[in-house]
């Protein structure tokens, strides 16, 4: 745990930008570890359950734009997030998005096949390398799970929401299936 959060924080304090979450202090009390963030009014997740039809198309194109600049950023900066999911996207009073939660994010390996650990992110927005244990992804994991978040503020709906990995993994094949007999 203490490893897991001195990356968090190392990185949080490396990382500043518009669309990631201001870590403006660290501090420890009765040996107690406490981060302090600005304050954000709601999650993307908060907003999706306030607008179960999913939202506007221009708030559709503004969320999502602030989505991959953030994380365009820190795939620049050979770190990869490993966690996003509507609740660790914050959105202010102004509509600005911040990426938070840092505490499955890690510098990228350039080793070939380097081994990360497999039990990243949240089910419904784990890519499929993940769900069948692949320990040698890359930051497309974070891509893939901005795509699930694109297709659930479009229509309010997560994009495969399995009750378990397998689950999850069948719904992705049936959509790729009946994607493509609709092309055949």
């Amino acid at each position: 745990m203490r490893k897991t959060m001195m990356r968090e924080i190392r990185i949080l304090r490396e990382y500043r930008h518009v669309n990631i979450v201001n870590l403006r202090s660290v501090f420890r009390e009765k040996g107690k570890l406490y981060l302090i963030f600005d304050y954000i009014q709601k999650t993307l997740l908060e907003e999706l359950q306030a607008t179960p039809e999913g939202l506007e198309f221009d708030k559709i194109k503004l969320i999502t734009y602030q989505i991959v600049k953030a994380n365009n950023y820190l795939h620049e900066g050979n770190i990869i997030h490993r966690d996003i999911k509507p609740e660790n996207l914050l959105i202010s009073k102004a509509g600005v998005v911040k990426l938070c939660d840092f505490g499955f994010a890690r510098p990228l390996n350039s080793a070939a096949n380097y081994q990360y650990t497999d039990y990243v992110s949240t089910r419904w927005y784990r890519a499929p390398e993940l769900l069948v244990g692949d320990a040698a992804y890359t930051s497309t994991v974070d891509t893939w799970a901005i795509g699930c978040i694109f297709a659930e503020i479009f229509n309010g709906m997560p994009l495969f929401p399995g009750d378990s990995d397998l689950h999850t993994l069948q719904l992705i094949l049936e959509t790729v299936t009946a994607d493509d007999m609709e092309h055949d």
